[in-house]
């Protein structure tokens, strides 16, 4: 902690004796005067930092920046980096295909914000279980997102009897391991293994959207009820209009495992929610 204090404030090394004596010894004691020092930032964008804590502590796995700037809705005018530098949680490791993902500082930051949400502490609203209101807005805009960019052979594939394994996007491959298109078809590979077709940086756009396929049902699970019937909707919606273009992508994601599992726990969910729809309206009336 002191080392990222150090990072953060570029502070003076002669200054290290000091600084070691005013950091508390407490991990706690550390998480909550940081939180103190968001909650009193003079900084516009401590809003979008709060949100952007809130989202990486719901996220079932560490995002990647580009994830988290749609996620979170961060304005198009404001770097996504600048946000992380601000809620000192956060920080940033380029992985091995040069993206950027955002992880917590430590795994106890993590449970320690969990906390805070449910109690309502990072927001200052007591008694309030920001934590379901959290996934609850995830999973809407894990939809929203995937309603506004699926569409019908999303990566212009040339042949849809193409196989999965002949095709590889930019985010599932090294760069040195697949044959420049105009030797695609050049390549001593059996025509069953040969990579027929490799979209571009710009049609790969399934990459900013892959966390939200895999994982917004998981979201609407852990809402609980908070939201119920809006999301019920925003689900109808999906279904009625992107269904068959998520199925597509899950494929061309090569996760078409999960999207069975998905679909098998959206049947009993869709059940038990419109039971408790139908009943809540009923109430409504007496």
């Amino acid at each position: 902690m002191i080392f990222l204090r150090i990072e953060d404030e570029r502070t003076d090394l002669r200054e290290l004796p000091k600084l070691v004596n005013e950091t508390p010894e407490k991990l706690e004691e550390i998480y909550e005067r940081i939180r103190i020092q968001i909650q009193t930032s003079k900084d516009g964008n401590s809003w979008l930092c709060k949100k952007a804590l809130a989202i990486a502590t719901a996220a079932n796995r560490p995002l990647r920046l580009s994830e988290l700037r749609l996620l979170a809705e961060f304005p198009h005018d404001v770097s996504p980096l600048k946000i992380l530098r601000l809620c000192r949680f956060l920080r940033t490791a380029e992985d091995d295909d040069k993206q950027k993902t955002v992880y917590m500082i430590h795994q106890s930051a993590k449970q320690w914000l969990e906390h805070q949400l449910k109690e309502g502490l990072l927001e200052d609203v007591k008694g309030t279980d920001h934590l379901a209101s959290t996934h609850a807005s995830l999973a809407k805009r894990c939809l929203q997102l995937l309603s506004s960019t699926l569409t019908k052979n999303i990566w212009n594939l040339p042949d849809p009897g193409i196989e999965t394994e002949q095709i590889q996007s930019q985010s599932q491959r090294k760069a040195s391991s697949i044959p420049k298109k105009t030797d695609l078809f050049e390549s001593d590979q059996a025509p069953e293994n040969r990579i027929v077709y490799s979209p571009s940086t710009a049609e790969d756009n399934l990459a900013p959207v892959t966390y939200a396929a895999l994982n917004w049902f998981d979201h609407v699970l852990k809402a609980a009820s908070h939201d119920n019937e809006k999301i019920l909707i925003a689900i109808l919606d999906f279904i009625k209009h992107r269904y068959l273009y998520w199925l597509e992508a899950l494929s061309l994601l090569r996760h078409m495992g999960e999207g069975t599992a998905i679909i098998s726990r959206l049947n009993r969910y869709a059940e038990v929610s419109l039971l408790f729809v139908t009943f809540t309206r009923a109430l409504m009336k007496i």
